[in-house]
């Protein structure tokens, strides 16, 4: 609730920044073509010359209004919130490879000891399979866990993204 009535609060103060400030360049694009109207007189290419004390405050208004807009679009997009959770998720797979290149470097060393012991003796088995079948059990679980992960980062974003909320069946029908 409290973060419904926080959007809400922003949600209206920038409806109400983004109407001054159109506001703001309409009156000053106005004062601008005035004089010229006001005599009736053609608006010429030197009329449209304003004045810089115009031509900032036109700008001015013109950034306000788009700094409130880029404002009100980031949050409706959910920016921060999606940055936070991508740069965890990045943290996240980028430790999932480090361990995965480490597992597979470890798996790569057994399968070359495995073929030197199977060159020297053929018929000696020395439990190196065992270790191999570990390694590559400790590959799936990183792969799995990082799926899980994924699925659910998925889940949250889809939540976060819904129009409408989730609502709960009830047992009734």
């Amino acid at each position: 609730m409290h973060r419904v009535l926080e959007d809400w609060r922003v949600a209206v103060f920038l409806g109400f920044l983004l109407s001054a400030c159109i506001a703001g360049v309409i009156y000053d694009i106005y004062d601008v073509i005035s004089p010229a109207a006001a005599t009736n007189q053609p608006i010429s290419s030197h009329t449209w010359i304003a004045e810089p004390e115009k031509l900032m405050s036109i700008t001015k208004n013109i950034l306000l209004a788009l700094g409130g807009l880029l404002h009100w679009w980031a949050a409706a997009k959910f920016l921060g919130e999606n940055i936070r959770r991508y740069s965890a998720m990045a943290g996240l797979f980028r430790g999932a490879a480090d361990r995965t290149d480490s597992l597979l470097a470890s798996l790569t060393d057994q399968i070359k000891q495995t073929n030197q012991v199977q060159a020297a003796s053929p018929s000696n088995n020395t439990g190196l399979d065992t270790d191999m079948e570990k390694t590559i059990a400790a590959i799936q679980e990183v792969y799995v866990a990082l799926g899980r992960e994924a699925l659910n980062e998925n889940a949250d974003w889809l939540l976060m993204h819904r129009n409408k909320p989730i609502e709960p069946l009830s047992p009734a029908g």
